[in-house]
């Protein structure tokens, strides 16, 4: 896994802090689902950055949130959120333990279907029987939907380095700052449901 410590584990640990400053709103469909939740949910926020969809203006669910990022889960105990310092090929927790899994921009970042599969298969022996997950990943399709969002650009291949730099262009030294590179798997049409498929203990809802 030396590509996802050096392009996803090491870079986020590095760019923590300002990511975590525009990395503040949830999306829409995200709080839609966990507003969907019955009330007093335990809910596993698998991947869960820098905590933004922790937040809750009312104590509905019990959410419980993991990363392998040190430094996102820094931010994420600055706000007393339960998290833990987890890598999601290796998940810790017993089977059957949560009503509700979210991974919201994760699994992307895993490069093979290797990974991908052992991740996902880490979340389904998590969930209770009967319990409800939402998986979001980029895509590598241009969004022909009409949104306005900066992941409307559309890939011609699937792996990729996505850029990111601090937003103070110069060190204290007066040095240029790394544009720092994040490795992305992109997914095409289908492809997510095609690993899902491969599990016959669930059943996609909605895709």
């Amino acid at each position: 896994m030396s590509l996802e410590n050096d392009h996803v584990y090491t870079v986020y640990d590095k760019i923590a802090g300002h990511f975590s400053a525009t990395r503040y709103m949830q999306w829409q469909g995200v709080a839609r689902f966990l507003s969907s939740l019955p009330y007093a949910s335990v809910v596993l926020d698998l991947g869960c950055g820098n905590g933004k969809y922790m937040f809750q203006k009312e104590q509905r669910l019990s959410i419980i949130g993991c990363d392998r990022s040190v430094e996102l889960l820094r931010i994420c105990r600055q706000h007393n959120f339960d998290v833990s310092l987890v890598d999601g090929v290796f998940l810790p927790y017993r089977d059957s333990c949560f009503d509700a899994v979210i991974s919201i921009a994760v699994v992307h970042h895993l490069s093979t279907n290797a990974l991908r599969r052992r991740f996902l298969a880490h979340l389904i022996r998590v969930l209770r029987p009967g319990g409800r997950a939402l998986i979001v990943v980029w895509a590598m399709e241009k969004d022909t939907s009409g949104a306005k969002t900066k992941s409307n650009r559309g890939y011609e291949k699937a792996d990729v380095m996505v850029q990111w730099q601090l937003q103070k262009k110069y060190t204290a030294d007066g040095e240029e700052e790394p544009v720092y590179q994040r490795y992305y798997h992109m997914f095409q049409g289908g492809e997510l449901e095609w690993l899902l498929r491969s599990f016959s203990e669930i059943c996609i809802k909605e895709s």
